[in-house]
Formats: structure tokens, sequence, C-alpha cells
């Protein structure tokens, strides 16, 4: 992300303190699916859901977490929370295959 990003969103009410950070976690190897999964809505969100990229890789997530402040680090230890959450559609999932993919800010 650009400085100039957060200069723009901050002055703009855009991103406060209870906004929810994006993060997306992606296997080591290629999509094992070539359709989208969406699992049934959380009461904050859509859930963990699987999207495939141009590449055929595979994106898992976003999750709900709220932060006091911004920050687009993921932290590689919510790997754990999920690959639970994604073994609910997809028992097949490998311990310790997801790695960090990207993360974002959706205003709340």
């Amino acid at each position: 992300m650009s400085p100039g990003a957060t200069k723009l969103g901050c002055p703009c009410g855009m991103l406060r303190g209870s906004d929810e950070p994006l993060c997306h976690f992606c296997p080591k190897r290629k999509s094992p699916f070539d359709h989208l999964i969406y699992p049934l809505p959380e009461d904050a969100g859509l859930g963990v859901h699987a999207t495939n990229d141009l590449g055929g890789q595979v994106r898992f997530g976003p999750d709900v977490e709220w932060i006091p402040e911004v920050n687009y680090t993921v932290d590689p230890g919510r790997s754990v929370s999920f690959e639970s959450a994604i073994r609910k559609w997809w028992p097949g999932l490998l311990a310790g295959s997801l790695q960090p993919a990207y993360s974002g800010i959706r205003p709340k």
C-alpha cells in the first residue's frame, strides 16, 4: 500500500479504529477446485471462502478481526483458524499447507 492512500483515507473518515482487516491465505500448490466456494454467512461476514485467480491459485478468505488501528500485516499464526474454517467444507486440507497471501481493510 502506498503511504498516500493512508493519508487520503484517514482524513475522510474512511479508516477508523473499529475497521476490520480482510486477511487471505493460500495453499502452497495449485487450486484443487474449479469453482468458487462460499460457506454459509457468519455474523460479521461471509465466512472464509475460496476463489481462484487467473494463474490457477486458490485464495482463502477473508476472515473477520476487528482492529484498533490500521495494520495490513497478515499474521502467519492465523493460518490455524483458517485451516479450521476451511476444513468445514474441505476436510482434505493438509495441516500447515497455508501461507499468508494479502490483506485489506473494510471500513465499518
